[in-house]
């Protein structure tokens, strides 16, 4: 398991550094989301983030049509316009899903302010702990759980299924191989905060240029690890 590991991460990161088209529309995609940030409370920023929301689906689409377009570049069958067209199909497929998530987030936030409200919890200091040092100690176990949850543009955008069935699959698949995520949950864990708190201190546009980048990159090169774990996991199962 440690050498499958190893080698899903070699070869992620070979194939990431090949693919120059997801990586040019997934970065104007994040320069497009973090564009409020320049704006600031500028007359049009209202506008813009607006238009950010009405653009999630697309944001969506993309991210989880990722290692479709990762497997055609190995196959040597990517193409721009490829990336375009199936980002919109996949958003168009997240609409009554990601409608049902919604409600049901509101529910759950519902019921958290429900049951926290008689047990007066500072709201204001749990935030202001989050933004703090002690963050780690929410980091690690969202981490964890959200590893689960990886494979599910896989099973979305190669499998063919619907979003909630390919996270019911992704959770089943990291189950059944724990050795890989509990490794991968430190790993993204680092390799995520430490480039991100550096480069958010830069100033101004700078800093929302190379943290778009380094977002950006860093989403194409775990999916592509993902991707060949998954090949070599399915593989071996056969």
């Amino acid at each position: 398991m440690k050498n499958l590991i190893l080698q899903s991460f070699r070869q992620g990161f070979a194939l990431a550094n090949k693919n120059w088209e997801v990586f040019l529309v997934g970065l104007i995609f994040y320069l497009t989301a973090s564009i409020n940030d320049l704006l600031g409370d500028s007359t049009i920023s209202g506008f813009v983030e607006i238009l950010v929301l009405l653009l999630l689906p697309v944001f969506l689409g993309f991210y989880l049509s990722m290692p479709f377009f990762l497997l055609q570049k190995q196959q040597g069958k990517l193409e721009l316009s490829n990336i375009l067209s199936t980002t919109l199909q996949n958003a168009k497929r997240l609409i009554i899903p990601s409608v049902l998530l919604f409600l049901v987030m509101v529910i759950f936030v519902v019921l958290f302010a429900i049951i926290a409200s008689p047990q007066n919890i500072d709201f204001d200091a749990f935030i202001k702990d989050v933004n703090n040092v002690s963050m780690w100690k929410y980091l690690v176990p969202i981490s964890l759980i959200g590893t689960f949850l990886s494979f599910t543009p896989i099973y979305f955008s190669i499998e063919k299924f619907g979003l909630l069935s390919s996270i019911k699959k992704s959770v089943g698949f990291s189950a059944r191989h724990f050795n890989f995520v509990i490794p991968l949950a430190i790993f993204m864990l680092i390799y995520t905060l430490l480039p991100s708190e550096i480069v958010k201190r830069l100033p101004g546009v700078v800093g929302i240029l190379l943290q778009s980048i380094v977002n950006n990159y860093q989403e194409i090169f775990f999916t592509a690890a993902l991707l060949i774990f998954y090949q070599k996991a399915t593989k071996v199962a056969k």
